[in-house]
């Protein structure tokens, strides 16, 4: 547990951001919220990073302000807030997690905003490409690929409902996109990754809620998931020994983890369990 945490409020480049941190941090992660869900739903994954070491950014997703290139906007943003904390606590990468629209706001930094390399990780938590469609268009998909020493990792669970459609979900991206890493959460609910209560009005009760072990089995994992892979001994290694480190998965989840053309091929039959 670490002892000396602050938290604090702050305006950073126009946007109303919670900084989480122990005394010394010694790396940078944000979280992108669901689309206009509470930040406080992903309390247990801030503590997670905080005793990792890390100073988390929670970044509150309002999809309706602004009205007009929101997603692309707010990416744009999380690169500003991270250069103006890079000044502050000297720090020279970071990473970001988002779940939903979040997630799809996560993976837009990795494709628009990376040039000077200082991304080393991107968690999408069953991303939702959609209003718009951007890498799951069909006809100008954004590219993941060629993105410099980033790894992305991208979960899909059964979300489909009048909201979310499977043809823009984790799975749908990473066919577009075959070196991002994909992990199945398969009968757990779109919310799996949240803590409490998203309120009884949201747009995320029509969401299917998943199967209750299911969701509990894939929370445990995503939690120790985080803890392995956000190590605070990352930031001091090259991404290239990062690459290198294999998720393993805890065995209370039968689900696999897949990459790569071939890959997809070989565990298509027990890894996706036939069509859909």
């Amino acid at each position: 547990m670490v002892k000396q945490v602050t938290e604090t409020k702050r305006q950073i480049s126009g946007v109303s951001v919670a900084l989480t941190y122990p005394k010394k941090p010694k790396g940078i992660t944000f979280i992108l919220s669901g689309a206009n869900l509470g930040i406080d739903n992903y309390d247990s994954i801030k503590d997670t990073l905080v005793e990792r070491g890390h100073l988390v950014v929670g970044f509150y997703i309002n999809v309706l302000l602004p009205p007009w290139k929101n997603h692309r906007n707010k990416a744009n943003k999380v690169k500003e807030i991270f250069r103006q904390l890079q000044n502050e606590f000297g720090i020279k990468n970071y990473s970001v997690i988002g779940h939903s629209i979040g997630g799809k706001i996560a993976l837009l930094v990795a494709a628009l905003h990376n040039s000077d390399n200082s991304l080393y990780y991107v968690l999408a938590l069953d991303p939702v490409d959609q209003t718009p469609a951007e890498f799951t268009n069909g006809s100008s998909n954004l590219s993941l690929t060629d993105l410099g020493d980033v790894v992305i990792y991208v979960t899909y669970t059964d979300n489909a409902s009048v909201l979310m459609s499977e043809e823009h979900d984790g799975k749908s991206i990473q066919k577009c996109n075959r070196n991002i890493k994909l992990i199945s959460h398969k009968g757990a609910g779109h919310l799996v990754y949240c803590d409490g209560q998203v309120g009884s009005l949201s747009w995320a009760n029509a969401c299917p809620e998943g199967n209750g072990f299911k969701n509990r089995a894939v929370k445990e994992e995503i939690l120790e998931f985080i803890k392995q892979k956000f190590a605070t001994d990352i930031f001091s290694q090259t991404a290239a020994v990062v690459q290198d480190v294999n998720w393993k998965v805890t065995g209370k989840v039968s689900d696999k983890v897949v990459s790569g053309i071939s890959d997809i091929g070989k565990d298509f039959g027990t890894f996706f369990g036939g069509k859909r």
